[in-house]
Parts: C-alpha cells; sequence; structure tokens
C-alpha cells in the first residue's frame, strides 16, 4: 500500500496489482490506471481534493470493497470508472464508499453485488450502469440503468471489458462533463458512454 498525507498525487496510465493507492487530505488525481485486486481496497481518499477518472477497477474476491472517497472538498469526481467483480459469487462487496461529498457520475458497477454503493443514502450515482444484483434503491438517480452484466464487455471471462457492441453503456454518460478521452486515450464524443472504456 502507498499511502501519502498532504501534497499533491497524481497517478496516471499505470497498472497496479495488490496494490492501494490512500491519500489523507490530498490533491489526488487518479486517472487512466488499472487496478487489479485479491484483497479490499485499491484506491482510497480522506479529505483534500479528488479526481478519478477513467479507471478499470478489477476485484476477485465476492466481499471484497474497491474503494473510498469521503470529506472531500466541492468539485471532487468519481467519474468514468469501470468497476468489475470477477469472482462469480453474488453478495455485498463495496465496490465504492463514498458520503455524498464526490460527485458520482458515469461510471459501469458489474460487481455482482446488491449494494454496490454504500451507504445507498449518501454515496448516490448518477448516470451510471449497474449489474441486475443491484437492489433498486441503489440503482435510484438520474440517468442510471440497470441491465444484464453479460451484454455489458466484449468478454468478461477473458477480463476484456471494452464494451460489447450492444453494451447498455453506450451513449448513455452524463452530458456536458468535459472528459475528452477515455482510459486509453479515445477520444469521447458529444454523447460519451459509461465507464472508462469509449467504445469503437
Amino acid at each position: 500500500m502507498d499511502k501519502l498525507a498532504s501534497g499533491t498525487v497524481v497517478v496516471t496510465e499505470s497498472v497496479f496489482q495488490r496494490v492501494q493507492v490512500v491519500g489523507s487530505n490530498c490533491q489526488m488525481t487518479v486517472e487512466k490506471s488499472r487496478f487489479d485486486m485479491f484483497n479490499d481496497g485499491s484506491i482510497g481518499v480522506q479529505g483534500g481534493f479528488a479526481r478519478i477518472e477513467n479507471n478499470l477497477i478489477v476485484n476477485a474476491v465476492e466481499l471484497d470493497d474497491s474503494m473510498y472517497v469521503t470529506g472531500v472538498a466541492p468539485g471532487s469526481t468519481v467519474r468514468f470508472n469501470t468497476f468489475v467483480n470477477t469472482s462469480g459469487i453474488a453478495s455485498d462487496g463495496t465496490a465504492l464508499a463514498c458520503d455524498g461529498t464526490p460527485a458520482v457520475t458515469s461510471n459501469i458497477f458489474a460487481y455482482n453485488s446488491r449494494h454496490p454503493l454504500s451507504p445507498a443514502d449518501t454515496c448516490a450515482a448518477r448516470y451510471s450502469l449497474f449489474d441486475a444484483t443491484t437492489s433498486s434503491e441503489e440503482a435510484v438517480g438520474a440517468g442510471n440503468h440497470t441491465a444484464d452484466a453479460a451484454a455489458f464487455f466484449v468478454d468478461r471471462l477473458r477480463k476484456d471489458f471494452h464494451l460489447g457492441p450492444d453494451s447498455p453503456a453506450r451513449g448513455k454518460a452524463e452530458p456536458g462533463l468535459g472528459v475528452v478521452d477515455d482510459i486509453e486515450g479515445h477520444r469521447r464524443p458529444v454523447a460519451a458512454d459509461v465507464g472508462a472504456y469509449q467504445g469503437h
């Protein structure tokens, strides 16, 4: 685990395996990176400012939690990320824990969990795609939708999380966010796709 306190932290275009990036009262930017986890945690932010954008967060254990963002400054965002749990076992693992301080938008939650957001009353998403395991109260929010995760990606079993040709994530991101490209640097159009990858 890399734990940082104060200062400015920028993580971009990186690949992490079993590593957690944690910041306390930092100016933290994490973008265009991949986290492959086999235990709790990928990104943790408490206080300061956070911009977490265009990341792929993959967890292989059904009960594990992936990210927390709490007590951050206005303007902080968690957007255009893809959260995936590959265990194949439905659970109550948390993809994102937050307290309402970051804007959570245009993410894919393919976490096979009834409660991918925690707590549901304060950690609310908009314009995001949830898998069908998600409880209905967590999928409520402007522009949110729920679908069968089998249609989300090119090949989930082989860990190809690019969007499938008929993915319900296509063209459903929140408009006007000003995020110009995706995790691989592909340009996002005005009607952008939800999640880390813009479909081609």
